[in-house]
């Protein structure tokens, strides 16, 4: 297993776990459900770590990747240029993570107001990782995710034309 394999099975993990964590933790300082609210804060920790080692790993596999045939620089660059805009919003969702955390076991008077800065932080890192994803995905995947576009090749909308 090399970076690059790395990289694209961690990549998922701040978009989609960002989001189910978001939702969680939004469920559960709604409903004022202590617990609801650890669990979504835990699975944001976890989620924003994952985004880390995603952006990590994405530094070694674009030396693998930008030796293959047909990938462009400028979409490599894109893409990471967008990840590099997450990332203080990863390590803020971090450390609120963690010290929400710490508050919440101990019920201190700061707790709900470090869950809130968490929704704030995490949220903006889940809009913030997706774009980056879309943009990654250009990057390998230009055709399924123009398909359907002006800009997609001839054969794919043929295919899809006969699919009909």
């Amino acid at each position: 297993m090399n970076a690059a394999h790395v990289h694209l099975i961690t990549n998922h993990i701040p978009i989609i776990g960002l989001f189910c964590g978001l939702f969680v933790l939004l469920w559960g300082i709604l409903a004022k459900n202590k617990s609801v609210v650890l669990v979504g804060t835990v699975l944001l920790l976890i989620c924003s770590i994952g985004g880390v080692v995603a952006n990590k790993s994405g530094e070694e596999a674009e030396d693998l990747v930008e030796q293959i045939a047909g990938v462009s620089k400028t979409a490599i660059h894109e893409h990471e240029e967008a990840a590099e805009l997450a990332m203080p919003f990863m390590f803020i969702s971090i450390l609120l993570s963690a010290a929400g955390l710490f508050l919440n076991k101990r019920n201190h008077k700061w707790a709900s107001m470090v869950t809130i800065l968490l929704l704030v932080s995490s949220a903006l890192s889940c809009i913030l990782s997706s774009r980056a994803g879309w943009l990654g995905g250009k990057i390998r995947h230009q055709t399924e995710i123009n398909a359907g576009t002006s800009t997609a090749s001839p054969g794919i909308h043929a295919e899809e034309k006969e699919r009909e």
